[in-house]
């Protein structure tokens, strides 16, 4: 169950990347980002006031709270490799980041979260899967590349932050401060970054009301990590996100402009076929164990 979860997962990321782009069109890339962070801060607030949820401030570690910051590095970085290499580059070099992030973090237990060795029987898999993300890649923007590459190691280390935030309050809760904490550090970002966008008497409500869904799709998919976090080892966490992201993206690509990559559905291809593989010898090895 929790390894379908992490792929629907992917499939919310890619629907909520397909509103963001909508909503950035209209109103620029640091503006829509506020406007993501307070419509997810809304639907949160909402859910906790339906719930009845004592709204409390755990006793922990400054920075299990900084979630929702390096979330914001996420954006900025994936917000200047989209200006140099194609949408199909940055997954794939961000799925590196996330995979060598994530088999550092199940290797050594990192936060104290569950560990996961790596065997020397996932080699055929992890070949593959590299050979996907190869495939994918074919500019070489070196600063670009290295901001990609980046995002994967602060998608992981701000899902992990908020998975251990929830361990002390709940996935709620947790996912109230990553949206307290990215709206705050927004805002100073589209100041420095975002002087040409703030023209706001001339930000209009667009009556495309799908767009100003990133946020609380977003929001849905911080909860799911919260929980999946613990239950799945990080490396494949990342890649079955992953595979739902990419193939999503492909079939949003050819029903609403009837594009197709065949460069992405290769190189997704040989992602699934390595984590299938990876699974596949995982389940194997836990029977002869019994």
């Amino acid at each position: 169950m929790y390894y379908f979860l992490s792929l629907l997962t992917g499939v919310f990321i890619a629907i909520m990347i397909l509103f963001n782009g909508d909503l950035a069109a209209q109103y620029g890339l640091h503006t829509s980002t506020i406007i993501i962070h307070v419509a997810g801060l809304i639907v949160i607030l909402a859910i906790l006031l339906i719930r009845h949820d004592k709204i409390s401030l755990p006793k922990v570690p400054w920075y299990f709270y900084s979630g929702g910051a390096i979330g914001i590095l996420t954006v900025v970085f994936t917000n200047y490799a989209f200006a140099h290499i194609t949408v199909s580059e940055i997954m794939a070099l961000g799925l590196l980041g996330q995979g060598i992030a994530g088999l550092l973090i199940d290797q050594a237990g990192w936060l104290g979260l569950p560990k996961h060795p790596f065997k020397a029987r996932k080699m055929v898999g992890l070949l593959l899967i590299l050979a996907g993300i190869a495939y994918m890649t074919s500019n070489f923007a070196l600063l670009a590349i290295i901001l990609a590459f980046a995002t994967g190691f602060t998608v992981i280390i701000s899902r992990s932050l908020n998975a251990k935030l929830a361990d002390f309050s709940s996935v709620q809760i947790s996912a109230l401060y990553n949206y307290i904490v990215g709206l705050a550090f927004s805002i100073p970002v589209l100041l420095l970054l975002g002087q040409n966008e703030m023209d706001f008497a001339e930000i209009t409500f667009s009556p495309n009301l799908l767009i100003y869904l990133g946020g609380p799709v977003g929001l849905c998919t911080v909860m799911i990590c919260n929980v999946l976090v613990t239950k799945v080892p990080a490396f494949y966490l990342s890649l079955l996100m992953f595979v739902g992201q990419v193939f999503t993206g492909i079939l949003i690509d050819a029903l609403i402009s009837g594009s197709f990559s065949r460069q992405i559905l290769i190189g997704g291809a040989l992602v699934s076929a390595g984590l299938l593989i990876d699974l596949l010898l995982d389940k194997r090895a836990e029977k002869i164990k019994e």
